[in-house]
């Protein structure tokens, strides 16, 4: 499989990228991404850019088998009608024809807004739960960033306390958002989450996920208001929060409660931004039933010019009547159009209902998920305490000092 993803990345300008970083070749690559996108137009009319059509609406076998079988109902209606001599002085045949462009109207009107409310449903609206629950992170981390001392000593131990929790809320809230995917974790995984961050994981996880996010929450204002109020207190050897002031107190409770509720809305992000199971069904229900119909008008309708014309399937029984004519050299490319263009249609209706299985399913692949993790790690680094309890220096910012161009001295 690397050396088949290598040669699409070098064709095509697609990759298959695995769940997450990892040199074990039983994770397999589930995740398509885009890494060269001129190559990627060129070819972009060819359904295959990926190995398996991985990420793709192409990759299901039900959606072709769907085009199939309606593709087989278009030729039965075709060699029916031929065989019944159908042909377009009937007034059956004035009235069908008139209900293609009814048909065509209405799948068009209901196809266009279904595509369009899926996209914003299940992508435009997860990510940005996402990214609004990563603002709300880094606008605490920023505000203890800059009131907390780092060379207090009881900074390490108030950072212990709240890094492991402050992590906590946005891997959980991923967590409960992947849990209908394939890389959902356990149960036991989930309390090894916990515990690894210093929290009672049994406890947690018995809660329902919002206020089990709650009361981490809780737990985090709760620890920093305590040190705060320490900086009067000179037994226990003051605060490491003795530069915070009220108003960096009431700004901190905003932002933390905006991360805690956007964890809580991006774990149910996939579930609860579900379509009403009306909506989904009456628009699946009546796109197959207008295009049954439709695919049967349209072949009877190349069967009426078929007979018409006198030309006939030999092929077929009961398709030639007396006067008719197998078809020429031309006559059987225009056929072979005929039904590649059908084809095409059929792929295109059932493609934009397709939709809904892929985009509802974008936690499925584990990339999103990992990659969301890393971030949560990487937005709290600051507040990581120290590797030991008293000799390691902790995890502090780095300072324009640390940064600025160094001259040489001559």
């Amino acid at each position: 499989m690397p050396g088949s993803s290598s040669c699409f990345s070098k064709i095509f300008g697609t990759s298959l990228k695995p769940p997450y970083s990892s040199d074990d070749p039983d994770v397999a690559a589930t995740c398509s991404r885009i890494d060269d996108t001129k190559k990627f137009l060129n070819w972009s009319w060819w359904p295959l850019l990926t190995p398996w059509a991985k990420s793709s609406i192409f990759s299901r076998r039900g959606y072709h088998i769907k085009v199939f079988v309606y593709f087989l109902w278009g030729i039965c209606a075709l060699i029916g009608n031929l065989a019944t001599n159908f042909n377009g002085n009937s007034g059956a045949y004035i009235f069908q024809s008139t209900n293609l462009s009814i048909s065509g109207k209405l799948l068009t009107f209901m196809l266009s807004s279904y595509v369009s409310v899926l996209v914003n449903v299940y992508w435009f609206n997860i990510q940005k739960k996402s990214r609004n629950m990563f603002y709300g992170l880094s606008n605490s981390v920023d505000t203890l960033v800059t009131v907390v001392d780092y060379d207090h000593p009881n900074t390490n131990r108030f950072l212990k306390s709240i890094h492991g929790a402050m992590t906590a809320i946005g891997q959980y809230g991923i967590a409960v958002a992947s849990k209908t995917g394939r890389f959902k974790l356990s149960k036991q995984q989930t309390v090894a989450m916990f515990e690894d961050r210093g929290l009672d994981g049994e406890y947690l996880i018995k809660l329902p996920p919002k206020q089990a996010l709650r009361v981490l929450k809780s737990a985090i204002l709760h620890e920093i208001n305590d040190e705060r109020y320490k900086r009067n207190d000179e037994s226990h050897g003051g605060s490491c929060l003795h530069r915070i002031t009220q108003d960096d107190f009431i700004d901190l409770r905003k932002q933390l409660n905006e991360y805690s509720g956007w964890a809580s809305s991006t774990s149910s992000s996939v579930s609860s931004s579900k379509l009403p199971y009306c909506y989904v069904e009456f628009i699946n229900v009546v796109t197959h039933a207008i295009l049954f119909f439709s695919v049967y008008q349209y072949f009877q309708e190349e069967a009426a010019v078929l007979s018409d014309v006198g030309i006939c399937f030999p092929s077929f029984p009961f398709t030639c009547h007396p006067g008719n004519i197998g078809p020429k050299g031309h006559e059987f490319f225009q056929m072979f159009m005929f039904f590649a263009f059908h084809i095409v249609m059929l792929y295109f209706v059932f493609g934009c209902l397709e939709f809904f299985h892929v985009l509802s399913d974008s936690w499925a692949s584990g990339l999103v998920v990992q990659n969301y993790k890393g971030i949560i790690e990487l937005i709290c680094f600051p507040l990581h305490p120290s590797r030991d309890d008293d000799d390691c220096i902790n995890e502090r910012p780095i300072k324009m000092n640390d940064i600025k161009l160094k001259k040489k001295l001559l």
